[in-house]
């Protein structure tokens, strides 16, 4: 029997390394990117709209509460029109608001500071700025087709509207 547990034991040592993984696990932190492919990280969607030379789309949402925002997600933000118009003209930042599963203490921090410096006062809001951070416009859910919104969120991002954010 101690035979028997030791020539396992041996075993166990000796094929442990051929199924490792010798890759390390990927943290969140790195892309500060979510399942959609919005950043959470305010900082490092600052950090990639410097270098690419582009405006950042701020979301505030409540995504798991707020029947407007899951509206403009489903209408607008989840079709290939508005992704493809986004992976050219702009960096996508979301501040979620969930009531159900909550964010990181560090990210829920960073969320409710964004919330006051921009004056978010309902959701969805969607504050548009440049790479540093100045704000060229905003709006919020808008009942449009996804290239009228981004079409809208040109005309931002150009200073050309003048239209400030309405829930219809």
């Amino acid at each position: 029997m101690k035979k028997n547990l030791l020539l396992i034991s041996l075993l166990s040592l000796i094929a442990a390394p051929v199924f490792a993984d010798d890759k390390p696990p990927a943290k969140q932190t790195e892309t500060a990117k979510d399942e959609s492919g919005w950043y959470t990280d305010y900082a490092e969607a600052q950090k990639a709209a410097r270098k690419a030379k582009k405006p950042i789309i701020m979301l505030f949402t409540g995504s798991d509460w707020c029947g407007w925002c899951i509206k403009l997600e489903r209408q607008i933000l989840s079709k290939d029109e508005f992704k493809t118009w986004s992976e050219k003209k702009a960096v996508l930042f979301k501040a979620d608001f969930p009531k159900k599963k909550k964010p990181a203490a560090e990210i829920a921090r960073q969320n409710e500071t964004l919330a006051q410096k921009f004056g978010i006062q309902g959701y969805p809001s969607v504050i548009v700025t440049d790479a540093h951070g100045k704000v060229l416009g905003n709006t919020g859910y808008q009942d449009m087709t996804p290239d009228k919104y981004t079409a809208h969120l040109d005309e931002i991002i150009a200073g050309k509207s003048k239209k400030k954010s309405a829930h219809k």
